[in-house]
């Protein structure tokens, strides 16, 4: 699917139980739809699991929950308003955007996908590898999610 010109990076690890694979893409192309009719770029999704302003989101079984380079789980934004826990809505930018009000960016550096929604300077030597941004100031990141790579 894409969205814009930037492509959507899906989870692409699921267990080899087909259904349940096609309903979990099935699932979060249908909350991606949803929301992106009401602000093209930026998200309020409910999350499974905590996500703090700053992490790598995922979505899976139609839920946000932060991204993770260990195991497997891509990034398609980055939470940058309304932190939630378990049950609450996470604001999140989508695909690319400049998020501001962030803390303790490295100017100039990119940022890569790390563990548990973690953004990190310079890829991670396991796991799997996707560039998150780069920011352009001590609290602002250009979002720029990109497709996972070896």
């Amino acid at each position: 699917m894409d969205l814009g010109k930037v492509k959507l990076p899906i989870q692409p690890y699921y267990s080899v139980d087909v259904p349940d694979t096609v309903t979990q893409h099935a699932l979060a192309l249908s909350m991606l739809d949803k929301e992106l009719a009401i602000t093209p770029g930026f998200a309020t999704l409910p999350a499974s699991a905590a996500i703090a302003v700053g992490d790598a989101v995922a979505i899976v079984g139609g839920f946000a929950q932060p991204a993770d380079a260990a195991g497997a789980v891509p990034a398609i934004g980055l939470c940058v308003r309304s932190a939630a826990s378990a049950g609450q809505k996470a604001g999140i930018i989508l695909g690319m955007g400049l998020a501001t009000g962030l803390t303790g960016l490295t100017a100039n550096a990119s940022y890569y996908l790390g563990n548990a929604g973690a953004i990190v300077v310079g890829i991670p030597g396991a796991g799997m590898k996707q560039s998150i941004g780069y920011a352009v100031s001590a609290t602002e990141l250009f979002v720029t999610i990109s497709q996972p790579f070896a």
